[in-house]
């Protein structure tokens, strides 16, 4: 698996826990757990559970964003 695909796995997991149960009930280990990695994995790409928040809600928008546009297309 590809970085990039590693780093779109644990946008996913984290983007549905967050969306789950909040911020503050939400815990990295989970977050990893979910995602079969390690939290040292986690905090490799995203130096905070802040940062791991806003960049999940921009890969989730973006996502929501792509297939917008392929409908209107």
């Amino acid at each position: 698996m590809s970085l990039e695909e590693r780093k779109h796995i644990i946008l996913g997991e984290a983007f549905a826990q967050f969306s789950e149960k909040g911020i503050n009930a939400t815990k990295v280990d989970e977050i990893a757990s979910a995602a079969k990695v390690s939290k040292k994995t986690i905090y490799s790409f995203f130096p905070s559970k802040k940062v791991l928040l806003e960049e999940s809600c921009r890969w989730k928008l973006s996502m929501i964003s792509g297939k917008a546009q392929h409908v209107v297309s």
